[in-house]
């Protein structure tokens, strides 16, 4: 029983310490970024700040934040140009 137990905490260390190999396959699709954060929106629509973490979509690019209320905001890739987080 216990050589059972190493075993799955064997392969569940492993899975985290593989997250390029995991997103490689298709398995992780989120990548995160600490904040503070900007976004440059498109079509000159501004730019905004977070102090938040922001989530950004591998596969669809799509990118997560908060504002300062706390509300969660989605942006598809055609609605920003371009994101930094130092």
């Amino acid at each position: 029983m216990k050589l059972k137990y190493g075993l799955i905490l064997f392969v569940a260390l492993s899975l985290t310490s593989c997250e390029s190999w995991l997103q490689d396959i298709g398995i992780k699709d989120i990548q995160k970024f600490e904040g503070p954060c900007t976004i440059v929106l498109a079509n000159g629509g501004g730019v905004v700040e977070t102090n938040h973490t922001i989530e950004v979509s591998i596969r669809t690019e799509t990118l997560t934040y908060r504002d300062d209320d706390d509300k969660i905001w989605s942006l598809e890739k055609d609605e920003y140009e371009s994101y930094s987080c130092p």
